[in-house]
């Protein structure tokens, strides 16, 4: 889609991909703002075009690269990405947990929503006891807890979530070979580093 200055060639593209089938390739910025039905910019036949193709009933298969960019509930892009109606939705990311649960949740939400229940029942049943365990002070119990609501958390999540580091990947790397070369120092190199 990025090739694709003018509204009206985006519109003529995402109908024939709805129409023919196959990849659309998409950054998150253009995806929020083509399937803002509100926005202004767009003649009503532009706006029915992208609200067809990607937001209802949009695409088969959403897959959503660095997808710890969905991160926050309130956000207007996770608000928008929500919108799609599409059966399948994939997150691909290195790194789920940067910084809590709540993040965690957001991702978890898109891909399968309502299986954690909403955020008030999620942080009852997993962010409190979980966070509870965690400090030095922590009691035997909250330990106990922390520990017993982590696996159900686990366990809940084996159905929709894969978790891979990179030993999937392997065997299809070539071996690494590391170099040491040591060279002199240039003149004014010698000169600089005396003086530093």
């Amino acid at each position: 889609m990025s090739g694709d200055k003018d509204n009206w060639q985006r519109a003529d593209r995402l109908g024939y991909w709805y129409r023919e089938g196959g990849v659309m390739i998409m950054g998150y910025d253009m995806y929020r703002n083509l399937s803002n039905e509100t926005n202004k910019k767009f003649k009503k036949k532009q706006r029915e075009a992208f609200q067809q193709a990607l937001v209802d009933p949009g695409p088969d298969l959403v897959v959503c690269d660095e997808g710890h960019i969905l991160k926050n509930t309130k956000s207007a892009l996770n608000a928008a990405m929500s919108r799609v109606k599409t059966p399948r939705r994939i997150i691909l990311t290195g790194t789920p947990l940067q910084n809590n649960l709540s993040e965690y949740f957001a991702m978890v939400d898109f891909v399968k929503p309502k299986l954690l229940g909403t955020y008030i029942e999620f942080k009852n049943r997993f962010v409190n006891p979980i966070q509870n365990g965690q400090h030095s002070d922590s009691t035997e119990r909250d330990v106990r807890i922390m520990k017993k609501r982590s696996f159900i958390l686990n366990d809940l999540l084996k159905g929709c979530m894969q978790r891979l580091d990179y030993n999937v990947l392997v065997p299809y790397l070539q071996a690494k070979h590391e170099y040491v070369l040591c060279l002199c120092l240039q003149p004014l190199q010698k000169k600089l580093y005396q003086y530093y």
